[in-house]
This record gives structure tokens, C-alpha cells and sequence, in this order.
């Protein structure tokens, strides 16, 4: 198995269903994100390959977090950084984002 055989929505969607570090925050533990994951997919992943995958959409900008460095492997959402305002400063042009959705509201986040 590569990275690329891992469907793109499938990960995003592990990514959705793990629960945030505390309340109030969109960060997950890569740990748990993957756990989420091989539950999902009926199979275990070796740690590279999971990494690889997280790599290629943060890459895409479709992931967002600790997707490069994994020093920790914190991950989230573009959707939760605009609302969060994690990631970005807020003079930060989202509809160049690549996961922009016009649904998101600019005037309302953060």
C-alpha cells in the first residue's frame, strides 16, 4: 500500500471524526487521527505511510497542523483553522486557500 491508495476523504474524514485535544481547540493527536483511520479502513497502517499521507495533503493544503515537521502531529481542518484563526493571520486572504468554500463566512469567524 502507498499513500495515494489511501482515499483523500477517508483521511479528511478521520481527521473529522477524532475528538480535538480539549474543548474549545480543533487540534488532534496524529495518534488518534490514525487510530480513526485503520478503524475506518479495516486495516493497520505502518506510521510512514500514515505520515506520508498527512504530508500530501498538507501539501495540497487540504490538512492542516504539524504536516511536515510531525513534531507532534497536531492536526485540523482548513474549515476549523479559518474559524479558529490557528494557523493564519487575520489579514490572511482565505479565498485563495485551496479548500476555500464560499459557505465559509468571513465576517463571522473568529
Amino acid at each position: 500500500m502507498k499513500a495515494a491508495d489511501i482515499p483523500d476523504d477517508v483521511f479528511l474524514a478521520a481527521v473529522a471524526a477524532t475528538l480535538p485535544m480539549s474543548a474549545g481547540s480543533c487540534w488532534r493527536f496524529r495518534h488518534d487521527v490514525q487510530a480513526a483511520l485503520e478503524r475506518m479502513l479495516g486495516t493497520e497502517l505502518p506510521e510512514k505511510l500514515f505520515l506520508a499521507k498527512a504530508r500530501k495533503l498538507g501539501a495540497r493544503r487540504l490538512l492542516e497542523g504539524c504536516t511536515r515537521c510531525s513534531c507532534r502531529g497536531d492536526y485540523h481542518l482548513p474549515r476549523e483553522c479559518f474559524e479558529h484563526r490557528c494557523c493564519y493571520s487575520a489579514d490572511f486572504d482565505w479565498s485563495a486557500h485551496p479548500a476555500w468554500h464560499p459557505s465559509w463566512d468571513c465576517d463571522t469567524a473568529g
